[in-house]
């Protein structure tokens, strides 16, 4: 399945019209603004007997379970609509589609295996961020950035520059520890005053490179995101 197109939208109301039918239900993993927004006025125009729905579906693993599950959530509807869950409107720009691209195969795998509910865009459209279950400002990241490949833990507690100060000296008691996990390049920065910090990790790369260079960049941030979750959560929790 891919991103909805005009062409699935006409096929969708030729098929509709072809079988009489009066339900309409466009199932796919991301919807344009303007898809969506044209089922949301077939909706509107159409006799109430008519109904259109899109559909978003997601894939995830539940923690502990090796099967994977299907999540469905509405995005058109009779009534109403859900404008946040889609892409941005109008076509995209040629360096965002690039970012775009790459990222989508990692959010869809890391949301099928159980990482995290959701991602959103980092630094623009750069990076994708993937906010905790316990904290929405705190999670994980993967992004490009001068001249590298990115993947981070981010911690901010805005309600206590003390206590993300607690959080980043214990987890730089436990250094040599995380650092061993994972043979890479490591960068950790406190940005005073805020309430805030990243542990991250990065390699060479750019959104520029080849393709093959593209999908072993994407492997090794699939490969290292468990792996720094793995060895800093237990002292951030902890703290």
């Amino acid at each position: 399945m891919e991103e909805t197109d005009l062409s699935h939208l006409g096929q969708l109301l030729t098929y509709a019209t072809g079988s009489g039918a009066q339900v309409a239900i466009w199932v796919a993993p991301e919807f344009g603004y303007e898809h969506a927004q044209a089922l949301h006025r077939l909706n509107k125009w159409t006799k109430e007997s008519i109904r259109f729905f899109g559909v978003k579906i997601e894939v995830f693993k539940k923690a502990g379970d090796e099967h994977l599950e299907a999540r469905f959530r509405k995005v058109v509807y009779p009534g109403g609509w859900n404008k946040q869950v889609t892409l941005p409107s109008g076509e995209m720009p040629a360096t965002k589609r690039q970012y775009y691209e790459f990222f989508q195969p990692l959010i869809t795998k890391l949301r099928g295996e159980g990482f995290a509910d959701k991602a959103v865009n980092y630094f623009d459209h750069t990076g994708r961020f993937f906010p905790s279950r316990l904290d929405e400002d705190t999670g994980y990241a993967v992004s490009f950035w001068n001249n590298g490949a990115w993947v981070s833990l981010h911690v901010r507690t805005w309600d206590s520059i003390e206590r993300n100060n607690r959080i980043f000296d214990e987890l730089q008691k436990a250094k040599p520890e995380i650092e061993e996990s994972l043979d890479a390049e490591w960068v950790w920065h406190r940005f005073g005053p805020h309430s805030f910090f990243t542990i991250s990790i990065r390699r060479d790369s750019s959104i520029d490179d080849s393709s093959e260079k593209l999908e072993e960049t994407r492997g090794w941030m699939l490969d290292q995101l468990p792996k720094l979750k793995k060895s800093s959560i237990r002292t951030w929790s902890g703290s």
